[in-house]
């Protein structure tokens, strides 16, 4: 069995520090998130007495993992309708480029038809012409 070096000792002790550092921050942090919001709970609880008038008992508000649920729902709520939104004109504008080739379609052939109408015309003119004459 090897003896420690001083380097090494050290390097070891350095590392333990710094683990239980990162330990108690995260601990203070956690602890003053749930400080920050029992303070926004009360002042929200206070202003809305002073602007409603009327009292609400400690519990009435919402949560704040309820709260931030509700916001997600909305996000997702709001992105879902924007990509129904993007869908529509998507098709809307498919069915616009459909609807002026259809008419662009008919414009042609109705054309063909009146040049087949008019040329058959003529020839009935000579045909009836000829028989006359």
């Amino acid at each position: 069995m090897s003896i420690p070096t001083r380097t090494a000792m050290f390097t070891k002790s350095t590392d333990e520090v710094k683990a239980r550092l990162v330990l108690m921050c995260r601990v203070v942090e956690e602890r003053m998130a749930n400080k920050a919001e029992e303070v926004w709970e009360a002042m929200n609880r206070d202003y809305t007495q002073v602007i409603s008038g009327r009292h609400l008992p400690e519990g009435q508000q919402v949560p704040k993992w309820e709260r931030q649920l509700k916001v997600e729902i909305a996000q997702t709520i709001q992105d879902r309708s924007k990509a129904i939104e993007e869908a529509e004109k998507a098709a809307s504008v498919s069915a616009d480029t459909n609807e002026t080739n259809a008419v662009k379609d008919e414009e042609e052939s109705g054309s063909n038809v009146a040049d087949l109408s008019a040329t058959g015309a003529d020839s009935s003119k000579e045909s009836e012409d000829m028989e006359m004459s």
